[in-house]
């Protein structure tokens, strides 16, 4: 009898967590179609305002809002930026700066040095991208996060149809992943 509790149990956690994500993605959806500002817009306005390198960059709620929310980080000055721009007209409604420097010590690790000298010296253009994942996989970026694993540096990316990839920012090839890979 505990074992078929375990998987009653077991299943209903299963089925919150499917519910949740559906739910999520559904918002999402909804969120993109009502926006007057996308995230092609964001990029630009982050790469042409904010020197340094987007670390990640997802669809996400503030305030009771629609907003992209970006990480930048500035090695040159030791900054990192968390921005969240409107949907809705691309306003600029927080910018939290965090020193990375404590007692004149980085708070980058090794990796986070590797990750981002790799993505410095590809030619890698995140814009264009990001039209192609777009375009090739007929589905909007909702979040993406730059990564470092068996030494490839990538983005990691999640798209609304429920389909994950990697780019490679030296290579800009891209690699469907399966469904059950998660990190």
């Amino acid at each position: 009898m505990k074992f078929i509790k375990r998987i009653i149990f077991s299943s209903s956690l299963t089925l919150i967590s499917f519910m949740t994500t559906a739910n999520n993605d559904g918002l999402s959806e909804l969120a993109l179609k009502r926006a007057d500002f996308s995230l092609e817009q964001t990029v630009e306005k982050v790469t042409n305002s904010f020197p340094g390198k987007i670390t990640e960059l997802k669809l996400d709620d503030y305030n009771h809002q629609s907003v992209f929310e970006v990480e930048v980080i500035n090695e040159q000055e030791q900054i990192k930026h968390e921005l969240k721009f409107s949907t809705a007209d691309g306003r600029l409604l927080k910018d939290e700066r965090t020193s990375l420097t404590t007692a004149g010590f980085s708070s980058l690790d090794d990796k986070d040095h590797l990750m981002l000298s790799q993505l410095d010296n590809s030619k890698f253009n995140l814009q264009a991208s990001i039209n192609s994942v777009q375009k090739k996989y007929g589905s909007s970026i909702i979040e993406l996060e730059l990564e470092n694993k068996k030494g490839i540096t990538f983005y990691q990316v999640e798209l609304l149809n429920d389909k994950e990839l990697i780019i490679d920012v030296v290579t800009g090839e891209t690699v469907l992943l399966s469904n059950n890979y998660r990190d």
